[in-house]
C-alpha cells in the first residue's frame, strides 16, 4: 500500500496504526483533491454530513453485533508486520506509551501485594492510579511527599513510629494517640477520627468546601415543567458522603443510580475519601443535578469530568491540611507540660543510647574495626566486629520526637526513594546500640526543636 507522504518511523508509531494506513491509501489512489473534515457524531441535526455519520454509526454497530462471536485478529487489514509486543499482545499506537503503561501496572500490582502499605492501591484499583496521576499533575513536593507516604499508610504517626522501634518503645511514648487518648494513632485514625487538638473542626472546613461544589440550586417549579432538559426522576436517595468520615454529611443520589453505586458509597473507605480518592460511579451521581420538585438536570460529559476534578482537588489539599493541623498539635503538646514524662522518659532512653554507642565504639577499636564518625578505611572489617550486610533504617527526613518528623541528624551515604529517606550504615550484630545511637543523635538537637519548633511542611 501506498504510504502517502509519512515516514517509517511515523507510519510505524502512529495511533490507529491499521485503519489511518488503509485511509492514506486510499486518498493516495485518489485523482481529485481530498479533505478530512471532523464531523461532531449524536447531535440530532439534519443537515447532510450528520445524517451521514449517523448511517455510518449504525452501519458500525450492525457489524459490531453481527461478529460479536467472530474472535479478533491481532493484526488487523492493512496492519505493518514491524511492530512491538508486550506480553504477547502487538502495539498498535506509541511503543513508549505502552512501554510505561506496562511498568506503571507492574509497580501497582506489586504494591498491592503488601497487606498493609498495598491496602488502598488493592481495594481501589484504577481509581487509585488517577489518584496518583492527579497528586503527581501538581508538582508540589509537600503534596506529592505526603501523599506518597498517606496511600502507603506510612504516615509517622505514633503507631508507625512504635512499629519502627518496638524494642524501646517508640522512646517511651508508645502507640496511643497524645491528642485523644486513643489506644493506636494510625494514619486512618489521625486523618479521620481523631477529636483532640482542633483536627474535627480542620475536617469540617474541607467537607465544607466539597459540599459547596455539590450544592443543589432550586429553581421555579412553574419554569421546570417548561424546561425539556429538566426530567422528573423523583427526590432520591440521601445517602452519607463519601468524604465525611463522621457521617454527618449526606449526597442526593438521583432514582436511576444503580445499587451497586449506592452500595459503594455507603461502604468507602474513610481514609481514601478524604485522601481524593474518588469512588466507583461517582460519574453516574454526578451526572444528573438535583433542581427541586423531583425535576434532575442532566450534567453533560465535560461538566462533570471537571467536577469531580475539583472535587478531588479539594480533597488532595484538605488531607494535608489535617495532617498539617496534627503536626501542630502535636508541637504544641510535646512544649506543654503533659508531656514532661515523656521528654524525661526520651532523654533517659537516649543517655543509655549514647553510653551503648561510645562502649560500642570502643569495641570495634579493640577488634581492629574504626572509631565512630571516622572514615571508612575500605577494608573489609574482621568477620567478627561488623556484619557483612547493610542495614537499611527507614529515616524520614527532618522529623521531630514532637510529631514524629524526619529527623535531622547527619547520616552516611543517603539516598532518596520514592516516599521515605534511608541511611544504609554497617552495623555491629547488637541492633539495640545501633537504635539507642540513632536516638541519641536526635537528642543531641532536642533543646533547639523545642524553641523553635519543627513545622513537617
Amino acid at each position: 500500500m501506498n504510504s502517502y507522504h509519512l515516514t517509517q518511523r511515523q507510519r510505524i508509531l502512529s495511533a490507529a496504526r491499521p485503519v489511518m494506513k488503509v485511509v492514506r491509501a486510499v486518498i493516495s489512489a485518489r485523482t481529485g483533491q481530498s479533505r478530512i473534515e471532523h464531523v461532531r457524531a449524536h447531535t440530532g441535526q439534519l443537515d447532510v454530513h450528520s445524517r451521514m455519520n449517523e448511517v455510518a454509526d449504525a452501519e458500525a454497530n450492525r457489524a459490531r453485533v453481527a461478529a460479536a462471536e467472530d474472535p479478533i485478529p491481532y493484526h488487523l487489514a492493512g496492519e505493518e508486520r514491524v511492530g512491538l509486543s508486550v506480553r504477547g499482545i502487538p502495539v498498535i499506537g506509541s511503543y513508549r506509551k505502552q512501554l510505561l503503561r506496562a511498568a506503571r501496572d507492574t509497580s501497582s500490582n506489586r504494591l498491592a501485594s503488601f497487606s498493609h502499605q498495598g491496602a488502598l492501591a488493592a481495594a481501589y484499583g484504577k481509581r487509585f492510579l488517577a489518584y496518583c496521576a492527579a497528586v503527581s499533575k501538581t508538582r508540589n513536593p509537600q503534596l506529592l511527599r505526603f501523599a506518597a507516604l498517606a496511600v502507603t499508610q506510612w504516615l509517622p504517626c505514633e503507631l508507625v513510629c512504635w512499629k519502627k522501634a518496638r524494642g524501646i518503645n517508640n522512646l517511651g511514648r508508645g502507640q496511643q494517640c497524645k491528642l485523644c487518648g486513643a489506644a493506636q494513632e494510625s494514619v486512618q485514625h489521625a486523618l479521620c477520627e481523631c477529636q483532640g487538638g482542633g483536627l474535627q473542626g480542620t475536617r469540617r472546613r474541607v467537607q465544607a468546601r466539597v459540599r459547596e461544589l455539590l450544592a443543589e440550586e432550586l429553581e421555579e417549579l412553574g419554569k421546570l415543567a417548561q424546561d425539556e432538559d429538566v426530567v422528573w426522576l423523583g427526590s432520591g436517595t440521601l445517602v452519607p458522603a463519601w468524604f465525611d468520615p463522621s457521617g454527618e454529611a449526606a449526597v442526593r443520589v438521583p432514582p436511576n443510580a444503580s445499587s451497586d453505586t449506592v452500595d459503594i458509597l455507603r461502604e468507602f473507605s474513610p481514609l481514601a475519601g478524604l485522601l481524593g480518592i474518588l469512588p466507583p460511579g461517582l460519574d453516574e451521581v454526578l451526572s444528573w443535578k438535583y433542581v427541586g420538585g423531583g425535576y434532575w438536570r442532566r450534567r453533560e460529559l465535560g461538566p462533570t469530568k471537571d467536577l469531580m476534578g475539583e472535587i478531588q482537588r479539594a480533597l488532595m489539599w484538605g488531607g494535608l491540611c489535617v495532617w498539617s493541623a496534627r503536626c501542630r498539635a502535636m508541637d504544641t503538646w510535646w512544649s506543654s507540660g503533659g508531656a514532661a514524662v515523656t521528654r524525661a522518659k526520651a532523654d533517659l532512653i537516649a543517655e543509655i543510647g549514647r553510653r551503648a554507642y561510645v562502649k560500642a565504639g570502643k569495641a570495634d577499636l579493640a577488634d581492629g574495626g574504626r572509631a565512630p564518625g571516622r572514615k571508612r578505611s575500605g577494608r573489609i572489617p574482621p568477620r567478627g566486629s561488623v556484619d557483612r550486610r547493610a542495614v537499611l533504617l527507614s529515616v524520614p527526613a527532618k522529623a521531630s520526637v514532637a510529631a514524629n518528623r524526619p529527623r535531622r541528624g547527619a547520616t552516611p551515604r543517603v539516598w532518596e526513594g520514592p516516599a521515605v529517606l534511608h541511611a544504609a550504615f554497617f552495623v555491629r550484630r547488637d541492633m539495640a546500640a545501633i537504635g539507642a545511637r540513632d536516638e541519641a543523635r536526635e537528642r543531641a538537637e532536642a533543646r533547639m526543636r523545642r524553641q523553635d519548633g519543627c513545622a513537617w511542611y
